[in-house]
């Protein structure tokens, strides 16, 4: 009898290959993608902080500025995730709060604002800074508080007000921030990903191999099975 024998062996040496030039084109790629992952980020926090009303101008200064700081990107060995809460939480943005009101002990509260008892009501504390504060230089001396404050901290919760709004000084409506930057992402980068998995094949099918630590390149036979007949018995 006949039986047709496949030999597998550069198959094998192929799919070890395409496993050390797939690493290697992932690395590669993370590192290509979190340049454009920054650059999408500043390009929308541009384009909707100068669309949104009342969103300050220092809030979308600082709010770019940790972008191109620190990035708020979580990297595994497979995976990139682009997480907004790095930036800051709604806590942070919270510790803006009642400058300068009255705390339950009659002394002015000063940033961060921790959480302490006040001495009057809401629509009070609302009616005083709208009437006293929106307009003045004490504004402006809010706002370049609460930027310092979050400076000094290393977050940005800026973002949130832009994604969420605020019903509360400064007044800003919501807008599409995440979704906006999920989708220029997905564009930029669904065919730059593409692009460097097909290198990787084909380097490895032409048999010229790169590995990301700068290894020696091995030449290889194209991939294609072949087989003898042999007799058996």
């Amino acid at each position: 009898m006949l039986s047709y024998v496949i030999d597998t062996s550069d198959v094998k040496v192929f799919v070890q290959r395409m496993a050390l030039e797939s690493d290697a084109a992932t690395i590669l790629f993370f590192i290509e993608a979190r340049y454009h992952i920054q650059e999408i980020m500043v390009e929308v926090v541009e384009q909707l902080g100068g669309w949104a009303e009342g969103f300050p101008p220092d809030y979308q200064a600082h709010l770019i500025e940790q972008i191109v700081l620190n990035p708020p990107i979580v990297e595994s060995p497979d995976n990139l995730v682009v997480d907004l809460n790095l930036l800051g939480t709604y806590e942070h943005y919270s510790m803006g709060f009642h400058r300068h009101a009255i705390g339950s002990d009659n002394q002015r509260i000063e940033l961060p604002y921790t959480g302490q008892d006040l001495k009057y009501e809401e629509s009070v504390r609302t009616e005083a800074f709208e009437d006293k504060v929106v307009g003045t230089f004490l504004y402006n001396d809010t706002i370049d508080d609460r930027v310092n404050m979050w400076r000094s901290m290393g977050v940005a919760p800026e973002w949130w007000v832009l994604q969420n709004g605020s019903p509360d000084e400064p007044y800003v409506e919501p807008t599409p921030l995440e979704e906006l930057i999920s989708s220029r992402l997905q564009e930029r980068l669904t065919p730059i990903y593409n692009d460097a998995m097909q290198e990787a094949v084909n380097r490895a099918d032409q048999g010229w191999g790169t590995t990301a630590s700068g290894g020696k390149r091995h030449a290889l036979r194209s991939p294609t099975s072949k087989g003898r007949f042999i007799k058996r018995s």
